[in-house]
């Protein structure tokens, strides 16, 4: 039976509720999070006296530290506050009642593990695939679907071969593979397992408006990506998979809506703050540094993910302990240098 837990979300319904049973059960607390609720959290930390409170918003955790200074408490802020909360050793049990952004805690323990914070995309066309690979399985199954899908298969491998031990993660494009039918499904299935035994965090870029459908799929990986322009379903309430909401997307015409003006931001940064708020990554992937400047000033401390994104166009995303968001590289999928990829994103962060 436990003795000690942590709660991340303990200012919310669920989190009160866990307190509540805390008390009949006589269970320390080892830490207590929240997103803004700077008044509960407190009493609770005075209440329960933590060795560790978490905010996610700046200001309130700035205000929780100057109102716990008279406490042997250590406050701290942010998406890497939540993860130091959960993998705080004491705690034998973590009771998650926050949305999406738990999921992180896997990637963010690679980012810091491998020291780099990029990812191996897989967005692979056939006619770049090597033509030796296609030929093999066009030798074994003849031309057609079920060859590509088996030469895609085998090269999706090959290049996390290469990035096994030196990143931290994998960024799939579902698309690519689904258009291969229930091969390609099959081929997705099991490029996510192959991330899984490489040691890389799995992202499934599928860009659902339909969370619940992929939730308990084989194919969801770690983490998976929703179109947040659905509204707030798109954020599922409670799961252990990464939700990363793509708030600005690089498709020509897509300024026709996310630009449009809402209140005093454009309409994609109302959207990541809302996002953000939820407990979701956020993805920008125009490479744009003025785009990734906006979100990351409405979003405050969310993880932003960055397709093919440069390391000074990055900058903005990152903090100045260069942690806080990761560059996905789409090139070392057909043999770039990875080594020099990591060498070039550390460089700019170390600007930092």
């Amino acid at each position: 039976m436990s003795s000690c837990i942590s709660i991340l979300g303990s200012t919310g319904s669920i989190g009160r509720q866990t307190l509540d049973v805390a008390d009949q059960l006589h269970l320390r607390v080892a830490a207590l999070t929240a997103n803004r609720d700077v008044d509960r959290l407190e009493a609770q930390c005075r209440k329960y006296r933590p060795r560790l409170a978490a905010m996610m918003d700046e200001r309130a955790y700035q205000e929780l530290k100057a109102r716990l200074s008279d406490m042997n408490i250590t406050v701290v802020l942010g998406l890497e506050g939540l993860v130091t909360a959960a993998s705080l050793p004491e705690a034998d049990t973590v009771v998650t009642a926050v949305s999406g952004m738990v999921g992180l805690k896997p990637t963010l323990a690679a980012i810091r593990e491998k020291k780099t914070p990029v990812a191996l995309g897989l967005a692979p066309e056939i006619d770049k695939v090597p033509v030796k690979i296609l030929k093999n399985f066009e030798d074994m199954f003849g031309p057609g679907m079920m060859a590509n899908a088996e030469a895609l298969r085998f090269h999706g491998c090959q290049a996390m071969d290469a990035a096994q031990g030196k990143l931290p993660a994998v960024v799939i494009s579902a698309e690519h593979y689904l258009r291969y039918g229930m091969m390609g499904a099959d081929v997705l299935s099991n490029l996510t397992g192959a991330a899984s035994a490489r040691g890389l965090y799995a992202i499934v870029d599928c860009r659902t408006t339909r969370p619940e459908l992929w939730l308990t799929s084989p194919m969801a990986g770690d983490g998976f990506t929703v179109m947040p322009y659905v509204g707030g379903d798109c954020v599922p309430e409670s799961t252990d998979k990464g939700i990363f909401a793509v708030v600005r997307t690089a498709n020509e015409r897509s300024g026709e809506v996310q630009n449009l003006i809402a209140g005093d931001r454009p309409l994609y940064a109302a959207v990541a703050q809302q996002m953000a708020r939820r407990g979701a990554a956020l993805v920008v992937e125009t490479g744009y540094s003025l785009d990734v400047k906006e979100v990351r000033k409405r979003a405050g401390n969310a993880f932003l993910l960055l397709p093919d994104c440069d390391g000074q166009n990055a900058l903005p995303a990152f903090d100045d302990m260069g942690h806080g968001a990761m560059v996905v590289n789409y090139s070392l999928q057909y043999g770039g240098d990875v080594g020099a990829a990591v060498s070039e994103m550390k460089a700019w962060v170390n600007v930092l």
